[in-house]
């Protein structure tokens, strides 16, 4: 446990240093542009396909999942090699930005579903886990609406498919 008054961990890789702050920033704009503007996107395919833009569906749809799945991966990665080096799982707080604390210790982040459909909460350290070791990533947008009451649609959330082989670890 990190005291009240101590110096909080810092967000840097020995190889990046002062960079690793602005890829993951890099690679958050991404994930988010894509999450929130999916049902924009959706929509004005639609309006393109009554128009025969046939080609719509890769630029729209395809391109930017894609993209938006590498992002989540490397932020992945980068969270576990940040982890490994700093502990930031462990201690209270984690300053991102002189604005910015966010707190890794007492949060859910995520539910694990085991093969048997029973839930789990999945902690911090686990979700870079299952985001690395999965066998597919999904994009959800039917996620409960109870935080973003300004919009029309649920709440994105990234589902993580384990490999049959991998079940009974998961």
């Amino acid at each position: 446990m990190t005291p009240v008054n101590a110096t909080p961990p810092t967000i840097s890789l020995p190889a990046l240093g002062a960079e690793t702050a602005g890829i993951i920033h890099d690679n958050l704009a991404i994930v988010l542009t894509y999450a929130f503007s999916k049902p924009a996107l959706e929509e004005y395919r639609g309006w393109l396909m009554g128009q025969r833009w046939d080609h719509s569906g890769r630029i729209l749809r395809e391109l930017p999942e894609q993209r938006a799945t590498r992002a989540i991966m490397e932020l992945a990665v980068m969270f576990r090699a940040l982890d490994d080096a700093r502990e930031i799982t462990k201690a209270d707080f984690v300053v991102t930005h002189p604005y910015a604390v966010y707190h890794p210790t007492g949060y859910v982040y995520g539910k694990l579903y085991r093969h048997d459909g029973k839930p789990e909460p999945l902690p911090l350290r686990g979700v870079p886990n299952k985001i690395i070791h999965a066998n597919s990533i999904e994009w959800s947008f039917s996620g409960p609406k109870e935080r973003r009451s300004f919009s029309t649609i649920g709440e994105p959330l990234i589902v993580c498919h384990a490999a049959e082989a991998d079940y009974p670890r998961f």
